[in-house]
C-alpha cells in the first residue's frame, strides 16, 4: 500500500473538485460501538493491520484490549481520528485507485472525498475538524494538499519534483509539518497552513520522516 514510485511529471493538478456528501455536523456510532476507555484512562487507538488477509483499519483500547476490525475493504489504511473522535479518515483502493475516505467510528457511513487518477494517502484532520491534509500525486509529483471535509475546495500546498509526504497539523492549526526529499534526503519541513513559509528544520545524512506535534 505504501507509495514507492518516483514521480517525474510536473503538470498542474486538475481543477475539478469532488462532489462528496458534506460531513454531517455530528454522528453517533450505533452499529459497532468503539471500545470503552482503558482502565487507566488511556483512550482508544486506530491502526492498520493485514491480519485478516488484507489491509484493514482496527480500533482497540490503549492497553491493547478489545481489538476489533472496523473496515478491511480494499487496502484500507492510514487511519486518522477526527478531533471529536466521531470520524476516521483513511485511504483505500476500493475504487481502483487509492483515494481518501471518511467513515464514522463504527465503520459505517463511508464517504469518498477524493476522486482522481493518481493515488492519495496519509490523511490528517485539522484541529478544528474543518479540513483534511493529505499526500497526493495528482499533479505528477508527491505533494501536500488540503481540502474541506466534504472533499471540496482542494488546494495544493507544496509544489516540488521531490516527494512531500506525511503532513501533520500543529495543535493550533496554524502550521503543517511534513517530510520531503527535496534536498536529496528525507528531512522534516514546516509551513504555514496555507503552504507559505516552507522551511527545512532538520539537516543530516540520515532519513527523517513521520513528524508529529506534541499536543
Amino acid at each position: 500500500m505504501l507509495p514507492t514510485d518516483t514521480p517525474t511529471a510536473t503538470h498542474l493538478p486538475p481543477t475539478a473538485t469532488p462532489t462528496a456528501t458534506p460531513l454531517p455536523p455530528t454522528a453517533s456510532a450505533t452499529s459497532t460501538p468503539l471500545p470503552t476507555l482503558s482502565a487507566n484512562g488511556g483512550g482508544v487507538l486506530a491502526f492498520s493491520s493485514d491480519r485478516s488477509g488484507r489491509m484493514g483499519v482496527y480500533v482497540m483500547n490503549a492497553d491493547g484490549s478489545d481489538q476489533r476490525l472496523v473496515i478491511d475493504t480494499d487496502d484500507a489504511a492510514y487511519p486518522a481520528f477526527s478531533p471529536d473522535g466521531q470520524w476516521i479518515a483513511f485511504s483505500s483502493d476500493r475504487s481502483g485507485n487509492s483515494e481518501i475516505y471518511i467513515m464514522d467510528a463504527a465503520g459505517k457511513n463511508v464517504q469518498q472525498l477524493t476522486d482522481n487518477d493518481d493515488p492519495d494517502y496519509f490523511p490528517v484532520w485539522s484541529p478544528d475538524r474543518e479540513k483534511i491534509a493529505f499526500t497526493s500525486r495528482q499533479n505528477g509529483n508527491w505533494d501536500i494538499f488540503v481540502m474541506d471535509t466534504s472533499g471540496g475546495n482542494i488546494q495544493q500546498l507544496t509544489d516540488d519534483p521531490a516527494k512531500d509526504w506525511h503532513p501533520a497539523w500543529s495543535p493550533d492549526g496554524m502550521r503543517i509539518a511534513f517530510a520531503s526529499q527535496r534536498d536529496r534526503n528525507w528531512e522534516i519541513y514546516t509551513m504555514n497552513a496555507d503552504g507559505s513559509q516552507q522551511q527545512r528544520i532538520t539537516c543530516n545524512d540520515a532519513q527523517d520522516i513521520d513528524p508529529t506535534w506534541r499536543p
